[in-house]
Formats: C-alpha cells, sequence, structure tokens
C-alpha cells in the first residue's frame, strides 16, 4: 500500500497513469514510491478523461484511503478506434480523423483555424434526412469550385429577401 505521507504536506501531486480500472478507477505511479508500491489504486473523477501515460493531477481527500485524480497535464497519444464499419476515428487536440476500412482518410474536423472546418478529403459528401435541415447563419456562403449549383425541389422553391441580385 503506498504511503501517503510520501506526497508530503503539499495537498496534491503529479503522477502517471498506468491503467484503468471498471468504472471511475485508475492504476497510477506516485513521485517517492518505492518499488514494492510503485502502482497505486486512485479513484478518477467523473468528468476527468484519463489514459495510460498521462500525467496527472492527484490530491489527497483527509481520511480517503485512496487519492483522487482532479485533472490531466499531459495526454497521452490514444490509439485510433476501430469501428465495427471498419472505419477508424483518431483524435488529437485539434483535429479528429475518420479512416475509410482501406486505411485512407475520409474525414477530417479541424478545430485550429479561426473557426471548425468539416472536410470531406475526397470524393462526395452527402446529407441525406429524414426530416427537415436548417442552416443558419449571420451570413452564409455557397461556392462551387469548379461547375455548378443545382437547386432540385419537389414543390416551389421560395426565394426570399429584401434584394435578390442575379449575376
Amino acid at each position: 500500500m503506498y504511503d501517503f505521507m510520501q506526497m508530503g504536506t503539499a495537498p496534491f501531486a503529479l503522477g502517471t497513469c498506468v491503467g484503468v480500472e471498471r468504472g471511475t478507477g485508475v492504476q497510477i505511479v506516485l513521485p517517492g514510491a518505492d518499488a514494492g508500491a510503485a502502482i497505486v489504486p486512485a479513484d478518477c473523477l467523473d468528468q476527468v478523461a484519463v489514459g495510460p501515460g498521462d500525467q496527472v493531477l492527484v490530491v489527497r481527500p483527509e481520511g480517503a484511503d485512496r487519492p483522487v485524480v482532479i485533472g490531466t497535464i499531459g495526454a497521452a497519444p490514444r490509439p485510433p478506434l476501430r469501428l465495427a464499419s471498419g472505419y477508424t476515428v483518431a483524435a488529437e487536440v485539434a483535429r479528429v480523423q475518420l479512416h475509410g476500412p482501406d486505411g485512407r482518410l475520409a474525414l477530417e474536423i479541424d478545430t485550429a483555424g479561426p473557426a471548425p472546418t468539416v472536410r470531406p478529403v475526397a470524393g462526395d459528401l452527402t446529407l441525406d434526412l429524414e426530416g427537415r435541415l436548417t442552416v443558419a447563419a449571420r451570413s452564409i456562403e455557397m461556392q462551387a469550385k469548379l461547375g455548378g449549383v443545382q437547386i432540385k425541389a419537389n414543390d416551389d422553391v421560395v426565394v426570399e429577401g429584401e434584394r435578390i441580385r442575379l449575376n
């Protein structure tokens, strides 16, 4: 068992996550732990996502028999998540990528720029909904980089505006 006194009088310590338990538990290594007690079970706050290799901030609640992880300082890279469809999802600090079963990049969400960007990397993108699609913004801009723009409706097409300019 880890001797909490090794944390000294500081109310917190930095540790390293080495494993995840069921529920909100993790296995951590705290500084000063001797070789026989290097891996320590700890609880983790519900909203703190912790994985092996993460540097974690640990507190020592008075009267508790386990330390509590209250945050991460640096997250270790996570392996891609493989979906049943064969696609994989890889997340980085400012970007999420979806790779097809063949390993090629299919879709990217990038939050590093001035506005989040959703980018299909190759091919076409189809939005197919059973219900209504509403797009609302301060202003909307559409551009066809090569080719035309087609609008099809199974009913009337209504265009409303203060002024409608064509060419």
